[in-house]
C-alpha cells in the first residue's frame, strides 16, 4: 500500500475490469494497490472498535466513524490533520513523534499491542488499546501505520478504584476477612493476620465460623455467624475470638453480604488476649 494524492481518507476505485475479486484483464500494480486499500478501509469501517491509519508524517489518512464519533471530530475534519497535534496529549507528543521516525527509518519499535491517551476535541482524555500494523509500499518502505482500538477508560478507572480499594483495606487497623458463598475465607487482610496470629495462608479456604470458634459462646451464636457469612441478612455482635496460640480476644464484629457479592467480615478488638 502506499500514501498517494489523493484526497484523505479517500479510496481509489478499483479497476472497472475487477469482478468478484477476479481479475479479467491484466491491471499494474498501483491499481491491485488501490483495490487492497479499497478493501482494507471497508473492513475497518464494518469493526466497532476505533480504527486509524497515519501516514509517514503523522497525517491522518483514515478514520473510521467509531474513531471520529469517539474524538468529537466530524470525521471529514479529521482527516488530513496531524494526528499528534490534534489527538495526543501534549506531553506525549515529541516521544510519539519520535517513535514515528524510528518507525519509518526502519527500525524494530512497533509494539503490536499498546496503550496510550488521546484528546477529544472538548479537551477530554480517552485510553486506547491498540493494534498496531505497518503498511508498506511495493519497495517494502513504510507507507503508513494502521492501528484498531478498543476504549479501555472505564475499564482502567474502574481498576484504579478496585486498587485503592484494595490497599485501604489491607491498610486498615479493623481485621477485614471477605468470604465466598460456602462461607469460606477468600481474603484477610494485615490486621486480621495479625491479631488472629493466623496468616493469609492458613486463614483462607477455612470457614470463618470455625476459626474463631472460641467455644466461649453457645453454639447458636456461632450458627448465627456462619448464616450471616452465607446468606444475605446482616449481623453484629461482640464476639470472643480464639487467636491461633489459643488465647482469646474480645472483638466488636459485623458481617455483611450485598446480592451476589462475598460476605464481609469487619472486627475491632476491644481487649487483649485472656
Amino acid at each position: 500500500m502506499s500514501v498517494t494524492d489523493r484526497p484523505p481518507g479517500a479510496a481509489a476505485a478499483p479497476p472497472a475490469s475487477w469482478s468478484d475479486g477476479e481479475v479479467t484483464e491484466p491491471v499494474s500494480v498501483e491499481a491491485a494497490r488501490a483495490v487492497a486499500e479499497a478493501r482494507l478501509h471497508e473492513l475497518l469501517e464494518s469493526v466497532e472498535l476505533c480504527a486509524l491509519i497515519i501516514d509517514p508524517d503523522g497525517a491522518v489518512s483514515f478514520a473510521n466513524d467509531h474513531l471520529a464519533r469517539l474524538l468529537e471530530w466530524p470525521r471529514d475534519d479529521l482527516l488530513g490533520r496531524d494526528w499528534f497535534a490534534t489527538c495526543r496529549p501534549e506531553a506525549d507528543r515529541t516521544a510519539a513523534r519520535a517513535w514515528l521516525a524510528d518507525v519509518v527509518a526502519g527500525e524494530d519499535v512497533v509494539e503490536r499491542q499498546h496503550e496510550n491517551g488521546v484528546l477529544t476535541r472538548s479537551g477530554g482524555e480517552r485510553t486506547i488499546r491498540w493494534s498496531t500494523t505497518l503498511l508498506r509500499d511495493v519497495h517494502g518502505a513504510v507507507a503508513g501505520v494502521a492501528s484498531i482500538g478498543e476504549d479501555v477508560t472505564e475499564a482502567r478507572a474502574t481498576e484504579a478504584q478496585l486498587a485503592r480499594l484494595a490497599a485501604a483495606v489491607e491498610q486498615a487497623t479493623d481485621m477485614i476477612a471477605i468470604t465466598a458463598a460456602d462461607g469460606t475465607i477468600e481474603y484477610v487482610n494485615r490486621a486480621f493476620e495479625v491479631e488472629s496470629g493466623y496468616e493469609a495462608v492458613a486463614a483462607v479456604g477455612r470457614p470463618l465460623a470455625a476459626l474463631v470458634r472460641s467455644g466461649s459462646h453457645p453454639d447458636a451464636f456461632y450458627d448465627g455467624i456462619d448464616a450471616a457469612t452465607k446468606g444475605s441478612h446482616g449481623w453484629a455482635d461482640t464476639i470472643v475470638d480464639r487467636r491461633r496460640d489459643g488465647s482469646s480476644t474480645r472483638s466488636t464484629c459485623g458481617s455483611r453480604r450485598s446480592a451476589g457479592r462475598p460476605a464481609r467480615w469487619r472486627a475491632t478488638s476491644t481487649s487483649g488476649a485472656t
